[in-house]
């Protein structure tokens, strides 16, 4: 996912990719109701209705005028869609301020090819296609900020994630690069959004798949606290301490803790982006 964010002050202009579920649809649910205006897209029409259905809006004018919010059907795989997407936004005068941007686990070598496309062609390409036809906007404008979403895996790694965790290595890469190009005015970031359960999200899918997705996360978890707790145990060996194991316990209870539903996450993220500014670019940040 990805997030584009213009100028300063209030109320702003927020594009975000993936808007029909997940983080994506609870950060437009939010904005939206602290009186931004959101741009979104994504591939399912009838997850935009349910979503258009639910974004409050405060505009004074009878039901038949357009929205002041812009949702529609596009891919951002594609870069002739995200073109039109961009072109529509110039044309209704919504450039954005604000622009926000798992495959199954696996060995690598068990992962098929179309898998690992998907993966690249939406978490890589997908955000250079965000790139390319909207920073000329911004710097035309001379201001705003990009936000690409990255994840702890861009800045470590795990085994039978590798095509997940070398395009998020990939964003992080991308986005401290972009950040050099940039004129005065213009920023972009990477943004680890913190784990957050997104089963219960109404847009995240069948519950079949919220199944699915929440062994998987639990399985993903599991992985990391452990990797957590050795590696403290690993470091206070090195440095000649005693640590009693209930201080890393602690530390996993604390950790887990930090898990939290989209209705939880998404203001804490919302206010954390609100507030970024071009003195943030390049940066790799945590919410």
């Amino acid at each position: 996912m990805t997030v584009v964010l213009k100028g300063a002050g209030a109320p702003r202009t927020v594009l975000i990719t993936g808007v029909s579920r997940g983080l994506g649809r609870a950060l437009a649910l939010e904005l939206a109701k602290r009186g931004h205006t959101i741009i979104g897209f994504a591939r399912s029409q009838e997850k935009i209705e349910a979503l258009l259905a639910e974004l409050p809006s405060d505009d004074p004018a009878p039901s038949s005028s357009p929205s002041k919010h812009l949702i529609i059907q596009a891919d951002v795989r594609s870069d002739s869609s995200i073109k039109d997407l961009a072109r529509l936004v110039v044309e209704t005068r919504r450039v954005p301020d604000i622009i926000g941007t798992i495959n199954k686990n696996n060995k690598i070598w068990d992962v098929s090819a179309e898998e690992f496309d998907m993966v690249i062609d939406t978490n890589i390409k997908g955000v250079a296609n965000i790139l390319r036809h909207f920073l000329p906007l911004m710097i035309e404008k001379k201001q705003g900020i990009i936000v690409n979403m990255s994840s702890g895996w861009g800045r470590s790694a795990a085994a039978e994630v590798a095509p997940y965790c070398a395009s998020k290595w990939a964003i992080e890469g991308l986005t401290r690069s972009v950040a050099k190009e940039l004129p005065p005015g213009v920023a972009v970031v990477a943004l680890c959004p913190g784990v957050v359960v997104q089963g219960s999200n109404p847009g995240y899918g069948s519950p079949e798949k919220k199944t699915q997705k929440s062994v998987l996360l639990d399985l993903f978890m599991t992985r990391y606290l452990l990797w957590v707790m050795f590696s403290i145990l690993r470091m206070k060996e090195q440095e000649g301490s005693h640590t009693d194991l209930w201080l890393a316990v602690l530390y996993l209870g604390q950790e887990y803790c930090k898990l939290s539903p989209l209705e939880a996450r998404a203001p804490k993220a919302a206010t954390f982006m609100l507030n970024l500014t071009v003195e943030d670019n390049g940066a790799s940040l945590t919410v």
